[in-house]
Formats: structure tokens, sequence, C-alpha cells
């Protein structure tokens, strides 16, 4: 395997790792946007949140449906 061979696996590979983080960070986030949606009283507020969460839950699942 030629060392430009090695490379761009090297940076497949860091890359699939960084997406991993992300998507782990992201359901984080979500689930804790989740629960202050609980306790936000601002309708607005609420409703943004909960908007937030459902395109976070959509990506999330397109993440998981190309990873399969």
């Amino acid at each position: 395997m030629t060392r430009a061979q090695e490379q761009a696996i090297a940076r497949v590979c860091a890359k699939e790792c960084m997406q991993r983080e992300l998507v782990e960070a992201l359901k984080d986030c979500a689930g804790m946007l989740e629960a202050a949606c609980m306790i936000i009283r601002d309708n607005d507020a609420r409703a943004m949140a909960k908007e937030s969460v459902a395109i976070a839950r959509h990506v999330l699942a397109r993440a998981k449906e190309q990873s399969a």
C-alpha cells in the first residue's frame, strides 16, 4: 500500500470517528433540550425547542440509516 493510500484511509477513518462523536453529542443535546421543554414556560420558546428536538431526531434517524 502506498503512503498516499494510507493517508487517504487515515482521513476516512478520522472523518468517520468525528461523525460518530457528533452523532453522540447531538443525541445528548436533543435529550437535554427535550427535558428542558417540560420546564420552559414561554410558549414560543417551548415550540422552538420542540421543533429543534424534532429536527435533531430526524437528523439522527438519517445518520442511523446511512450507517446501516
